[in-house]
């Protein structure tokens, strides 16, 4: 809570407490959650609302709870979650993507958001789509000061940003004649259309891309506050480390072995690092196995939400996790290397994540590669490193993140530690992660 604010964190806060229409658009991992509660508390906010992403709604309760000790925070399943509540609301996206929305229908009728906190904006970037007419047209009008936020604000061409400036910053978008453009007709303006005929059917509008860049950017001066890793590395430590809470299968999770009451943090970390034997085996393959769903899904969300040339280096251990990653993240074609590897196998999984551009996924057995591994270069843009299953020895998980923190990285690395939520996952890698800054603070 007392940390210091970045300096491009603390040049935004006053701009939104003022009112100033404003998209955050920080790359991941510089600290948009922390900036926007700061800016509500600026304001005097007393009801705010949080749309995010389901695999996010956890995090968002952790970063509130952690950045605004005493806020109440009320995470909304149905409509009658909603019913006068004060303090921090939090609605995903899945409940408003439903046709005629309850939930997007009970805050059109509730009383005003004094603030709204759109987490991962480009969700609402198609105009046709359920969850950007309840955004963006049936809850517009009570959601107050709108702040939009994203590391990747158009992920595919800049059309997608329109429905975001005619709903909060229209200046953006107007002709010479004052009137706004409509939406084909920004498209024709910043992106490069074209007509195509599939097979006997009519001819369709396609966009190929995005143009007149500098134009809109110009058009957009003020309001996109675009922050990247690699512009402010100098104030970045070399290795920032995070916990993100996931949601774990519960029916995993039954009976895990008890953890001896009373433990301090050190003693907590030398029980788990051996004197606890086949007990605490066991806790560690249970808590890896029934967060891997959770952890496909947050993994899947963030990378679609990060530029298309990014990838991710993805650490566990057991052997039936490392196997789900795999297949849950497959998508992204993703590659392993683990015990069982051959050195063939090995090489060829190296050199498809340092060379394949559709290869955006490596997931490692942390005793297999988390060490002697270079996982960066120059057709390898990799920043951001995922503990599904950590080691409970901090500088080995400190070794295993250097596989990207290397010689030709060009941004700060951010390592996160996925933990399974409400149980005593939560306090492991919460010490883990301590550990690991104050490794990083004592040897940088």
């Amino acid at each position: 809570m007392t940390e210091p604010l970045y300096r491009y964190q603390s040049d935004v806060i006053p701009k939104i407490a003022a009112g100033e229409p404003v998209y955050l658009g920080f790359d991941p991992g510089l600290g948009k959650s922390r900036t926007a509660l700061e800016a509500a508390k600026a304001k005097g906010v007393q009801r705010l609302l949080i749309v995010a992403p389901a695999s996010g709604r956890y995090v968002w309760e952790r970063e509130c709870r952690k950045w605004w000790p005493g806020l109440r925070f009320t995470l909304v399943r149905t409509a009658d979650d909603l019913v006068a509540r004060t303090g921090a609301l939090l609605v995903t996206y899945g409940l408003l993507s439903q046709k005629k929305s309850p939930v997007a229908a009970a805050i059109a009728m509730d009383r005003a958001f004094d603030m709204t906190i759109l987490d991962e904006a480009a969700a609402v970037k198609s105009s046709g789509a359920n969850r950007t007419k309840a955004v963006l047209h049936t809850m517009l009008p009570k959601l107050g000061y709108l702040l939009p936020m994203s590391g990747t604000p158009a992920p595919n061409h800049a059309g997608e940003l329109y429905t975001i400036l005619r709903a909060i910053y229209p200046k953006a978008i107007l002709k010479t004649s004052g009137a706004a453009m409509l939406e084909y007709e920004f498209q024709d303006a910043f992106c490069k259309v074209v007509s195509k005929r599939f097979g006997q059917g009519p001819s369709i509008r396609v966009i190929e891309g995005s143009r007149n860049m500098p134009e809109l950017r110009r058009r957009m001066d003020g309001f996109m506050v675009r922050v990247r890793k690699a512009d402010v590395l100098k104030d970045l430590p070399a290795i920032r480390w995070d916990v993100v809470p996931v949601q774990p299968k519960l029916d995993s999770l039954a009976p895990l072995p008890a953890v001896p009451a009373g433990l301090s943090d050190e003693d907590l970390l030398k029980w788990l690092s051996g004197a606890g034997g086949d007990h605490v085996m066991r806790l560690r393959r249970l808590l890896g196995v029934a967060k891997c769903d959770a952890s496909v899904e947050y993994i899947d969300d963030f990378l679609t939400n990060l530029p298309q040339d990014r990838k991710v280096l993805v650490f566990a251990h057991h052997r039936e996790v490392i196997a789900a990653l795999v297949a849950g993240l497959g998508n992204w074609s993703s590659v392993p290397v683990t015990g069982a590897s051959s050195p063939h196998e090995r090489a060829a999984s190296i050199d498809r994540f340092l060379n394949d551009p559709t290869c955006r996924v490596f997931i490692g057995n942390i005793q297999a590669a988390g060490t002697g591994l270079t996982l960066v270069g120059p057709t390898c843009k990799c920043s951001d490193v995922f503990f599904v299953e950590a080691t409970y020895s901090v500088g080995d998980n400190h070794q295993a993140a250097c596989r990207v923190h290397r010689i030709g990285q060009r941004d700060g690395v951010v390592a996160r530690f996925l933990t399974a939520h409400g149980t005593i996952d939560d306090r492991i890698h919460s010490v883990l992660a301590r550990k690991a800054q104050d490794f990083e603070q004592l040897f940088d």
